[in-house]
Formats: structure tokens, C-alpha cells, sequence
């Protein structure tokens, strides 16, 4: 059971919210970035949408929310493992994709209300083919999308996975007075 009390954000995140503090919300989505992740033949959208879940719960950063009511001193929130969009389209055609990946990454997140990712599952002819996930950048890097893919593979295989270290354990170890000595992640 984590805290849902609002903690100090990791490095990495204050330096995404520094970068993105500067813009109006409406250019926040500048700051998204997105994976395609291909779907194994046959699967289910249900089994998608319940990996998705687990991913969810295992990486805390997906269901972190940001108080920034004050600028100085920005908090993270752990939200309950509530879903974020999840949408199935079909797309028959090249520009069509294109249009509703264009879409979905032109939507700025709202950081202090909503996780900031989405996930549309890409079907052809009905079956599930790709998942497209979106996310700001305070939420994943291209490191850590490996990591999320890898994740999200071995739980779409119904593979129970440990909880991973938390944005709050990062932001702590790296107040702390002895980093090194500490650090185990």
C-alpha cells in the first residue's frame, strides 16, 4: 500500500516540470512523447487492457498527478490505481493512423488532474495488432520505455511481476545525505 501524501518530485521530474513550467498548458504537449508497442496475434483487447492495469500498479509513475500550487516546491501525488484513457480504434488505412496518432499526441496532459499517459490499442480487421502509448515526458524517458515494454510484455503473458522503486523512493535517495551508501536500485 503506498501513500497517496504528495512528496518531493525526483530530479528528473522537477527538471521536466521546470522545462514545461515556462509554457502555457495549452503547449504543454510539446513535452509528449509515444511508443508503439506490436501486439502478439491473437490476443485480446481485455488482456491488453488488464496488462495495462498491472503496468499501472507496478510503476507508481503512471499513476502520479503533480500539486503545483506552489512553484517553488512542486509535489508528486500517488493517485489509486485508477485507469487512464484507454481507447481501441481501427485503422484501415496508413493516413489514418497517422491522424489519430497525431491526435492523441497533440492533447497536453492536464499534470495536476490526470496521470499523464494514454494507450489506443490499434486493431486491423477487428484484432488488436499495435498499442500506441502516450505519455509526458515527467512520466517516462526512452530508457525507461524499455523498461515499460519489457514490463508490459511479461504481464500481458499473465507473469506477476514485484513493484518497482517508486518515483518517491528516487526523490528520497536523492535528498538523502549519503547517496551512495544507500542507493540499492
Amino acid at each position: 500500500m503506498y501513500a497517496s501524501e504528495p512528496g518531493p518530485l525526483s530530479y528528473g521530474q522537477l527538471s521536466e516540470w521546470r522545462n514545461v513550467d515556462t509554457h502555457p498548458r495549452e503547449r504543454w504537449h510539446e513535452a509528449n512523447t509515444w511508443s508503439r508497442w506490436h501486439l502478439p496475434t491473437g490476443v485480446a483487447t481485455s488482456a491488453v487492457r488488464q496488462a495495462l492495469r498491472a503496468l499501472a500498479a507496478r510503476h507508481l509513475t503512471l499513476r502520479t498527478t503533480y500539486d503545483l500550487t506552489d512553484p517553488a516546491n512542486p509535489r508528486q501525488v500517488i493517485t489509486p490505481c485508477e485507469e487512464a484513457e484507454f481507447t481501441v480504434v481501427e485503422c484501415a488505412t496508413p493516413e489514418e493512423d497517422e491522424a489519430l496518432s497525431e491526435a492523441a499526441m497533440d492533447r497536453p496532459f492536464d499534470l495536476c488532474a490526470e496521470v499523464a499517459w494514454r494507450a489506443q490499442v490499434r486493431t486491423r480487421g477487428g484484432s488488436p495488432t499495435e498499442l500506441l502509448l502516450v505519455r509526458h515526458h515527467i512520466v517516462a524517458d526512452n530508457w525507461s520505455d524499455t523498461v515499460l515494454e519489457q514490463d508490459f510484455v511479461t504481464l500481458l503473458g499473465n507473469t506477476d511481476l514485484p513493484p518497482a522503486p517508486t518515483p518517491l523512493d528516487l526523490a528520497t535517495w536523492q535528498r538523502s545525505r549519503n547517496p551512495a551508501a544507500t542507493h540499492k536500485h
